[in-house]
């Protein structure tokens, strides 16, 4: 059962971030944010990709089975990437030359992650949900972009800032990879002492 306090929305930058706590599209959030312009790049095809598909998914009377319902999204992924890949193209230009951008179009989010979070929504509580996670999906991929770039490259979406970049390494996968894990990790005990605190002040109430 989804809280419907007024602070839900927010969960979703730390608590229920599909990146950092859902473990969903890690590999295009290690990858494909080397650089800031490739962040954006990123952060462009996953909204587009999941806003699409999401309203899309919509469509689809809750009385089909759930096996259809879940390729069905799938489907309308699949064609919903094709112009988004275009317009990603268009604007961003080699920036969006990743083999790991295609996997956002298959990711659980847009299958049976949909079908649990949007099914039972009205138009106003989906498009509500629908914004805060894909703010909170971007909140990160545009940090790791920004933080991989400027300690990696010494520049800022180009700019040189630095002459002699600290962490070169960092613009490999492997070193996302573990930036990943340790924001992961940050938020984790970010929210473990928030649920601390909260369940203090109901002890102490």
């Amino acid at each position: 059962m989804h809280s419907t306090n007024p602070g839900y929305g927010s969960e979703y930058l730390l608590r229920r971030n599909l990146i950092l706590s859902e473990g969903l599209i890690i590999a295009p959030a290690a990858c494909c944010t080397d650089t800031l312009p490739h962040a954006a790049a990123a952060c462009f095809v996953f909204c587009c990709l999941s806003a699409l598909t999401v309203l899309l998914g919509a469509c689809i009377p809750h009385r089909i089975p759930f096996a259809f319902r879940i390729l069905s999204y799938s489907v309308i992924a699949a064609l919903v990437y094709i112009p988004t890949a275009f317009a990603a193209d268009y604007l961003f230009g080699a920036a969006v030359q990743s083999l790991y951008l295609p996997l956002m179009s298959v990711g659980l989010f847009l299958t049976a992650e949909h079908d649990i979070l949007f099914c039972s929504k009205n138009l106003k509580s989906l498009l509500g949900t629908m914004v805060c996670i894909l703010i909170g999906v971007s909140a990160v991929l545009l940090v790791m972009g920004c933080l991989r770039e400027f300690f990696g490259m010494g520049s800022v979406w180009g700019t040189r800032l630095i002459a002699d970049p600290p962490l070169p390494a960092l613009l490999t996968p492997a070193c996302g990879m573990i930036l990943l894990a340790c924001f992961c990790a940050s938020a984790h005990i970010l929210t473990r002492s928030d649920r601390k605190e909260a369940a203090d002040d109901a002890c102490g109430n």
